[in-house]
């Protein structure tokens, strides 16, 4: 039950604080709450069987096709493929926000 809670506190503190956290300007890519609530989705998926299961066919579909870019592609599109990969900022954010919705979870 004191999970539950914990979990209910954090879901409700993180509704009421996104308007103010997420700005709408062009120019920046990056935003840190939105990968944080992508990591806390990720790790919620993975406490549902079939919600998981979806989750691990799309992944390895995105690395069979990532894989046959690299391997057919030229250069170009290999450059572009690496252009395209997340910043260590975007990928921290995201372990964060995995890590931190496994706490709650335990």
């Amino acid at each position: 039950m004191i999970v539950k809670t914990k979990f209910i506190l954090v879901v409700g503190f993180i509704i009421l604080n996104l308007p103010h956290f997420i700005r709408a300007d062009e120019d920046d890519d990056e935003c840190v709450l939105c990968d944080v609530l992508i990591g806390t989705a990720m790790a919620i998926c993975e406490t549902n069987e079939s919600c998981n299961a979806i989750m691990t066919i799309v992944a390895l579909i995105s690395i069979c096709i990532l894989i046959l870019g690299c391997i057919c592609g030229d250069d170009e599109a290999r450059d572009e493929i690496w252009d395209s990969f997340p910043s260590a900022r975007k990928t921290a954010s995201i372990g964060a926000g995995y890590g931190l919705a496994k706490a709650c979870m335990d």
